[in-house]
Order: C-alpha cells, then structure tokens, then sequence
C-alpha cells in the first residue's frame, strides 16, 4: 500500500510538469499551423477553380454553332436578310469553331506534358496559360455576341418584314425564327447562369475547406441526361434550316418547327452543363457544399428534369403528326418527314422501354426492403 504523503508528492510533480506557461505556447503554435493548413488548402483549391474555369466548355457546342454556318452559306446574305442578322450568326459560330479547336489545343498540351519531366515540363508549361487565357477571352465573346443577337433580334421583331423581299427590313422567316430561338434558349441559360452564381458567390460560407471533396466532386457536374445525342440533334436544327420554300409543303405541315424546338431544347440542356459545371466549382469554393448550396444545384437539376419532359411531349407531338402527314397525303418533303417519323419513334421506344426497367426495377427494390 502506497503511504499518503508519497501519492501526494507524486500529484503534486505532475502537476507542477504541465503548467499554463508551457500550454500557452503550445496551443498558439497548433492554431498556427491549423490556420495555415487551411489557408494552403483554399489556395489549391483557388488555383483547381480558375484552372477549371479558364477551360470552360463553349456555351453554344460547336455542333450548334455549325448550324449558324449552315444557314449562313444556304443563305444570301443582303438578299435573304437585310438587317445583318446572318453576319451576326456567323460571327457566333466562329467563336464555337474557335473554342473547339483551343479546346483540342489544351488537351493536347496536357496530354503531351503528362510525360514529360524536369525542364522540358517546364518550357512547355509555359505555354499552357496563354492558350487557358485565350479559351476563356473567345468564350466571354461568344456569350456577349449571343446576347447581342438576343437583343439585336427583341429590337427587329416589331420592325422586320418577312413577306415583302423589297423591304429594306426584309428577313427570311427561317432566318429570323432559328436566330431568335438559338438567342433566346442561350440568352436563358446565361439569366440562369448569373442568377444561381450571385447566389452561389455571396453567401457565406459554413464549412472548413476540404481539398479531397474538390478533386473528387469538381469533375461531376449536374446530371448530362439527354434524350438526343448532339450529332442528331444538329441534324434536326438542319432539317429546319435547309427546309425547302414554303410553296413545297403544305400550311397544315409544321415538322419543321418541331425539329427545330426538339434540337433547340438539346441545346438548353447542353448549355446547362456549362452553367452547372461553373457554378458547382464556384460552390466549392470553400471546398464543401453544405445545404444551401445542394439546393441551388438540385433545382438547376429539377428544371434539366422538366426541359427533358417538354422534349418528350415534343417527340410524341411530332410522332403524331408524321402520322397524320403520311395518312392524309400532306405536301410535304420526303426527307422532313422520314427523318422526324424515324427519330420521334427510336426516341419513344427508347424512352418506353427505359421508363418500363426503371418501373420493374423500383418494384423489385420496394419489394426487397419489405422483406
């Protein structure tokens, strides 16, 4: 049995080890270090942000932006608008074509710099910022000409004349509708964009960054769900384009305008990647997404959810009224009507047979967990 006095001698040493002086120290130089770690961190986490955001993709892909080319070239400018409204469309589409190929130039220098080392990763660093700039100049371009053509065309809409060729205001109806809609599907995207990345960007804060949720969440951006690739997509923007003249299809007939609606919608969705990819990377910002900022991607999510149904009910739309041209032996181009006959009923099995597995296999999971 220990004597009492020695216990107490034994207490007393050790308390005399840790003393506040010493402790002072010690927690001042942990916070340091915290406060240091952390401000590391958000400095990674800037630099992955602006390296993301120099490479963002093209607000109008290419394959759209082709369609302003096309109409451009099937078009006589001067002739078939007298209002500078194909100019316009041209530029656009050059800056799609441009941000392509920068595009290609980056990962290309990626790619070739992954294997290298030492000096010559170095010198061919070098060359990597100026190409980011120059995407990131040619994209601010091309949404500001999107906008202006918005404007541009809001301004001609109560002036231009689609009926009388001699008019000095005299615009093509294909022209001045494939114009207004590529505008207004992209002038949205960017009143959305702004939007969500005002509130994204002033508010505060509520987590500690985190590097490893940057790397693993910063790649995904909202769902890309479409029910159109973009190749067939560009193919319907081009059957309304390249439709022939009016006297060649009958008044009842408007195939055209689905095709166009149909292909313009794929085009909301895909410029929504672009605005989504920016603001999840503006989100984590602090390197974490709390609640708040899980909303504001979840109804971007949501309205991607309710454009794809509009283009549902405009494939089924368009299947319905391919039948009733062919039975009723309408005016109307074979081609048109082939193309959007095919493609609306591909889109509607497809679309059936995924809506009838996702519905079994609900059943099945439900029927899992009662057991």
């Amino acid at each position: 049995m220990i004597p009492r006095n020695n216990l107490t001698d034994d207490i007393s040493e050790e308390t005399e080890e840790i003393s506040i002086d010493d402790l002072v120290p010690k927690l001042v130089q942990e916070e340091k270090e915290q406060s240091k770690t952390a401000e590391n961190t958000e400095k990674k986490i800037t630099k992955k942000i602006h390296e993301e955001l120099l490479l963002l993709p093209p607000l109008l892909p290419f394959k759209f932006g082709n369609g302003l080319f096309i109409q451009y070239i099937s078009n006589t400018p001067g002739v078939d608008d007298k209002v500078g409204i194909l100019e316009v469309g041209l530029y656009i589409g050059l800056t799609s074509l441009g941000l392509y190929f920068i595009s290609v130039l980056a990962t290309y220098f990626k790619n070739y710099m992954d294997g290298l080392q030492g000096a010559q990763r170095d010198f061919f660093g070098k060359f990597k910022k100026p190409v980011n700039y120059v995407h990131f100049i040619v994209f601010n371009i091309q949404v500001l000409l999107l906008i202006a053509l918005f404007l541009y065309c809001c301004f001609q809409y109560a002036l231009v004349s689609h009926d009388d060729p001699k008019s000095p205001n005299y615009v093509k109806n294909s022209v001045f509708t494939f114009s207004m809609v590529v505008s207004s599907m992209m002038f949205f995207s960017v009143l959305v964009g702004i939007i969500i990345l005002v509130y994204l960007k002033y508010k505060t804060p509520r987590h500690e960054p985190d590097m490893s949720t940057v790397t693993s969440i910063s790649g995904e951006v909202t769902p890309g769900m479409q029910l159109m690739p973009l190749g067939l997509a560009n193919l319907m923007i081009n059957l309304y384009v390249l439709q022939p003249p009016e006297s060649e299809t009958d008044s009842k007939v408007f195939l055209a305008d689905l095709a166009l609606f149909e292909g313009s919608l794929t085009m909301l969705l895909f410029s929504l990647l672009s605005i989504g990819k920016i603001s999840m990377l503006v989100a984590l910002r602090d390197g974490y997404l709390d609640y708040d900022e899980k909303k504001a991607l979840r109804i971007l999510q949501i309205f991607q959810y309710i454009t794809l149904s509009f283009q549902l009910l405009g494939f089924i739309v368009m299947f319905g009224h391919s039948l009733v041209v062919y039975s009723m032996d309408w005016k109307c181009p074979q081609n048109l009507l082939i193309a959007c006959l095919v493609v609306s009923t591909v889109i509607m099995t497809v679309s059936a047979a995924g809506a009838v597995m996702f519905t079994i296999l609900y059943c099945l999971n439900r029927r899992r967990q009662a057991q």
